[in-house]
């Protein structure tokens, strides 16, 4: 159900975008962003991929799923400003040189993919 809200918005976006209407286009881009269900969508997204035991900087991991409730709700790109990254330097295959490596807050993660969306709009729009 919520794939399908989230999908249905990205294919009135993409023809939007083809018939020319820039209005529609940027009304439809503010109502996905501000949708609950696509928060709820990025928030899945971050927290069953293989990071999602990997914290960031704060130290929060959302395992619970109330505390996946309560980011979900918190997501919101009015005075968002990106957390610094958690900085671990990984060695680099085949040599024993290490490399850096900055991972982000769970909840920049849940923020990168809410504006993902937007881009895979784009992306279905283009082919």
């Amino acid at each position: 159900m919520v794939e399908e809200y989230v999908n249905r918005l990205q294919t009135r976006i993409a023809k939007a975008v083809k018939q020319g209407m820039w209005n529609l286009v940027k009304r439809l881009r503010y109502l996905l962003t501000n949708s609950h269900y696509a928060k709820l969508l990025a928030v899945k997204r971050v927290t069953q991929n293989r990071g999602k035991r990997t914290a960031g900087i704060d130290g929060a991991k959302w395992t619970t799923p109330n505390s996946k409730m309560n980011a979900a709700l918190k997501l919101s790109d009015k005075k968002y400003k990106a957390k610094p990254l958690r900085r671990v330097y990984i060695p680099k295959p085949g040599t024993d040189k290490k490399r850096p490596l900055g991972i982000p807050t769970m909840h920049d993660r849940a923020m990168q993919a809410l504006y993902a969306l937007l881009a895979t709009t784009n992306c279905r729009n283009n082919s």
